[in-house]
């Protein structure tokens, strides 16, 4: 493998999809108390319990409205999976 090839390569790509997005990390991370390790490993947490797709779209809300309070950010990651999975049909039929 080449010095160029080596430096383009991500040596954790997990870390890409374990967390929401540097900016909303740091940020809790400075709002937090201590080091933020407590809260950090929350958000993990929640990336990993939900949805992808709702939990990303749950974090660019929050940090639009500056939330750092991660219980309202599952309640919101929460709305966002309701709102896509469980979908009531408007045909006015019961479902069988």
């Amino acid at each position: 493998m080449t010095p160029a090839t080596r430096k383009t390569k991500n040596a954790y790509p997990q870390r890409d999809n374990a967390c929401a997005r540097p900016v909303s990390a740091a940020a809790l991370k400075a709002r937090s108390a201590g080091r933020g390790t407590l809260a950090l490993r929350r958000l993990l947490a929640l990336s990993r319990e939900y949805p992808r797709a709702a939990f990303l779209q749950a974090v660019t809300l929050a940090e639009q409205y500056g939330l750092f309070d991660l219980d309202r950010l599952e309640r919101l990651t929460l709305r966002f999976v309701a709102q896509a999975y469980f979908v009531v049909p408007d045909d006015g039929e019961e479902p069988q």
